[in-house]
């Protein structure tokens, strides 16, 4: 994990002292320190700021230092994440005469950008954010990764930009302002995060996964790069496709286990981190190092699973149980987010990275299986749901299940609250129904919750829309397709 951020300030050649200058890179810069340990860089010209905090995973030497400058000056780099491919990457690039100083990636993504211009970004496999100043066009060009793996957020207020991998590290520029947006509030409630591109604070933005960003004197421009498509139908047997399968996932892993410093992985037991380990084992001559967290509650604690896959592909096994200071953490945790965030997962996420931290310096995961396989049980309920809304005529369902549900609201029995619910979604389409369905503050409790003067300021405003917006932008007719694009490409 590394760490950028920069500014572009077109407008302020004369006030260089109090807006951006090089104390004020260095300030950014540290504010994610811990993003980098290993160097820090920074580049400064009348128009634009860069920084870098690198954390060494590839070509360890100085050499690999952040800004990146391109062989002929033209271009600067700082970069966040891994180019899987970039060894072939390398050799096209090589083959058409362009001479490299290091071995990195970084300096793969320069050469691609310097041959191919933005189209570059769509040979990238990996997970990425990256910003190239182009010295002689006076322009900066940003790209996210297609999932979003790597983050990347910016402020804009129509004369200044500033950008950063954490918003702290925007909000040590002197020109952000720490405004709230009370749309975010309202999101944050009914999804316990801040969908994308919006943050906690007005004119402070994420850029979406499989976009890109262009800044000149004149505009700043979004597009996308990459979409999910689930309209290609697969003619396969289920034995070809898993074949198949088998062999994506495979080369995936071995591609992440490229590395220069020690790699392990996380390992909980479950069906996803797993089959990671067993695909590591497949791809290494030495044991793996695996870590795992426990929790001093039978409830929670999966560590004896954990121990039979570590047994099994004979992994250097690690295991430490929490069994107190998770309160005493929570402060300390939450400073990594800037934002408000309700994902219980971040607490053992922090311990096993802080455990992982003191055998390894990169360790893979299985995060993204339920998503990409429709794991989770709310995938079936749902699937049945919809089937049911589809054998209801739309005027009975819209006349009739309302008033049924109307007769068990209030109710403390659970299975009646239950039926409550049910009929309530499937008196709706389907998109609505999904966000209903994911939603974590109904309309009657943030009714009760917000000032008067609050909800009039959102009056036209429902977190709904994001979801039904996901929703329809599938290119495919089936319902489980368009609630799994739903689910992968907006958060």
């Amino acid at each position: 994990m590394c760490g950028i951020a920069g500014f572009v300030q077109y407008q302020h050649k004369a006030n260089q002292e109090r807006l951006g200058n090089l104390a004020t890179l260095k300030e950014m810069g540290d504010t994610i320190r811990h993003r980098g340990p290993d160097a820090h860089g920074e580049y400064l010209e009348d128009q634009v700021g860069l920084c870098h905090r690198r954390l060494s995973i590839i070509d360890l030497s100085e050499s690999g230092n952040q800004p990146m400058i391109s062989a002929d000056g033209r271009y600067i780099l700082v970069f966040n994440g891994e180019i899987y491919n970039f060894p072939e990457l390398r050799k096209e690039a090589q083959a058409q005469g362009y001479i490299f100083k290091t071995q990195t990636d970084s300096e793969v993504i320069l050469a691609l950008y310097e041959l191919e211009g933005e189209s570059c970004i769509i040979k990238l496999n990996g997970m990425f954010a990256f910003a190239i100043w182009d010295k002689t066009k006076q322009t900066l060009f940003m790209a996210r990764d297609r999932i979003g793996k790597k983050p990347l957020y910016y402020y804009d207020n129509g004369r200044d930009f500033v950008f950063g991998s954490e918003i702290k590290a925007i909000l040590a520029h002197p020109t952000a302002q720490k405004t709230i947006n009370k749309e975010a509030i309202y999101d944050f409630f009914a999804y316990q995060y801040i969908p994308e591109p919006k943050t906690i604070f007005q004119n402070i933005y994420k850029l979406k996964p499989g976009h890109c960003l262009f800044v000149t004197d004149s505009n700043i421009t979004t597009y996308p790069y990459w979409d999910l498509s689930f309209a290609k139908h697969n003619s396969k047997s289920e034995a070809e496709i898993s074949e198949e399968l088998l062999h994506v996932l495979d080369e995936s892993t071995r591609q992440r286990m490229i590395s220069d410093v020690p790699l392990g992985a996380f390992l909980s037991g479950g069906v996803d981190s797993s089959g990671i380990v067993a695909l590591m084992s497949k791809n290494s001559k030495k044991p793996i190092t695996t870590c795992t967290i426990g929790f001093d509650s039978k409830k929670f604690d999966e560590t004896k699973y954990a121990k039979q896959v570590a047994k099994q592909y004979n992994t250097k096994h690690h295991e430490l149980t929490v069994k107190k200071n998770v309160e005493d953490n929570l402060k300390h945790i939450s400073a990594f987010f800037d934002e408000p965030f309700a994902d219980p997962s971040i607490v053992p996420t922090y311990f096993v990275s802080q455990l992982a931290k003191q055998k390894v310096t990169v360790a893979l995961a299985g995060d993204g299986g339920d998503e990409s396989f429709a794991g989770y049980e709310k995938y079936a309920v749902d699937q049945i749901e919809n089937n049911l809304r589809n054998k209801i005529p739309s005027p009975i369902r819209r006349a009739l299940l309302p008033k049924l549900a109307s007769l068990l609201a209030g109710q403390s029995n659970t299975l009646l609250k239950k039926g409550h619910t049910l009929l309530n979604t499937l008196s709706l389409e389907p998109d609505y129904g999904l966000f209903l369905t994911n939603c974590f503050c109904s309309d009657l409790i943030w009714n009760k919750l917000a000032r008067p003067d609050f909800k009039r300021d959102l009056a036209n405003y429902h977190p709904s829309i994001i979801t039904q917006e996901y929703y329809n932008k599938c290119d495919a007719d089936d319902h489980l397709s368009k609630v799994l694009y739903t689910d992968k490409l907006y958060r």
